[in-house]
């Protein structure tokens, strides 16, 4: 592949998506759907929200509007690449901060900087683990093949 190619997708993956950036930063500030729908006032539902949030593009006044009840600049959501891969941060009733990833808690954390580096070495581990996994499938695979050759050696050598 051409490194004109390559790069090309390189851009293509990361390439910001609106709806994504307004849902993550919305979770941070701990704010529901329909919460955010009663902002923008009575003619936009909770339902209108969710779309905006699936969609990848959004014009500059519904992002200036969001920006403005999010209380962030209105780059954060037009240039940044997040989405809840990331996970993010929340509060619950008793003051207690804990890390979310893909709408599941992973833990109560006193430390920002410790949940994401958790995050990221259980990410590291299973990178680790498919890449032990598909070099012992490769192992058995040749393994399995040389057995079928030295078999098929020593069948031939009985009728030389």
């Amino acid at each position: 592949m051409k490194e004109k190619e390559r790069k090309g997708i390189i851009e293509k993956k990361q390439k910001p998506h609106h709806g994504k950036n307004i849902k993550w930063f919305r979770k941070q500030k701990g704010y529901s759907q329909e919460y955010i729908a009663t902002l923008f006032g009575t003619n936009t539902s909770q339902q209108q929200i969710s779309n905006w949030e699936n969609e990848e593009e959004l014009s500059d006044e519904i992002l200036s509007k969001f920006a403005l009840f999010l209380d962030i600049g209105i780059s954060w959501l037009k240039e940044a690449i997040l989405d809840d891969e990331l996970g993010y941060y929340s509060q619950d009733g008793y003051g207690n901060t804990n890390f979310q990833k893909n709408d599941q808690m992973v833990h109560a954390v006193h430390d920002p900087v410790e949940a994401m580096e958790k995050v990221y070495k259980d990410s590291a581990k299973k990178i680790q683990n498919a890449y032990i996994d598909a070099n012992n499938r490769i192992s058995e695979s040749y393994n399995d093949a040389k057995e079928v050759f030295q078999n098929h050696q020593k069948k031939n050598r009985k009728f030389l």
